[in-house]
């Protein structure tokens, strides 16, 4: 195994740094939630179909947003388990996710067929070179909340050692 701080390393094609989680269950940090509904307006209720422990959920609830949440496993005693997305059929205002990254195209893509206004999808920015599929939604905006978390962890870390 090589580690990749060696000069030269390179990380093996489907290598991950952690264990993958069976369903693809990661948990994005609150804030990345929070700052989706401070800077985009959703008009209507908004629902969470991967919605886990409930973050987004929450998060929108904050905003003065009527949020509803599922998920295809049972994460908490707050939102139902059990309710396969890409079979659902219901009809929404708004869906805001944080999707499955194996199935995030279906997920997207299904998503976009149910709802009545807005689709927002919580995406890592390093993976949209290759989604050519967005090419044909009605993709409106990208933020780049990994160099805002990494500016976040910086100023952070400067606080910190002002500090001490």
């Amino acid at each position: 195994m090589v580690e990749l701080s060696q000069p030269g390393a390179v990380k093996r094609l489907g290598a991950h740094i952690w264990k993958r989680e069976i369903n693809e269950h990661y948990v994005e940090p609150e804030w990345v939630s929070q700052r989706l509904f401070d800077e985009e307006a959703f008009v209507g209720s908004v629902h969470d179909p991967a919605c886990g422990f409930g973050r987004i959920v929450h998060a929108a609830r904050r905003a003065g947003l009527v949020a509803s949440g599922s998920d295809l496993v049972e994460r908490s005693n707050e939102f139902p388990g059990g309710r396969d997305f890409i079979r659902c059929t219901d009809i929404f205002d708004n869906i805001v996710t944080n999707p499955p990254f194996d199935i995030a195209r279906q997920f997207a893509l299904h998503a976009l067929t149910l709802v009545n206004k807005k689709v927002a999808i919580v995406f890592p920015t390093a993976r949209l070179n290759a989604a050519r599929w967005l090419d044909a939604t009605p993709l409106a905006r990208i933020s780049d909340t990994a160099a805002e978390y990494a500016a976040r962890s910086r100023h952070r870390s400067r606080r910190k050692a002002g500090r001490r």
